[in-house]
């Protein structure tokens, strides 16, 4: 393939989604139901915090700077 001045550019093969339906947004429905208790945030960000080398606090400090 060339775009311009007779420069080739590769392709490869892009990621194809396994969604084969299409939807209309009026037809979609938003559950609003709360999927995580207080106690599974609370681990989740506990584990978040540790993979990014800082205090569980200093996470919960930074996620209240931007609420």
């Amino acid at each position: 393939m060339y775009l311009v001045g007779w420069i080739h550019l590769d392709q490869v093969p892009g990621i194809r989604s396994a969604a084969k339906e299409l939807f209309e947004w009026k037809d979609v429905i938003f559950n609003e139901e709360d999927w995580d208790s207080p106690a599974k945030i609370k681990l989740l960000n506990q584990e978040d915090a540790k993979y990014n080398g800082i205090s569980f606090d200093e996470l919960l400090e930074r996620i209240n700077e931007i609420e």
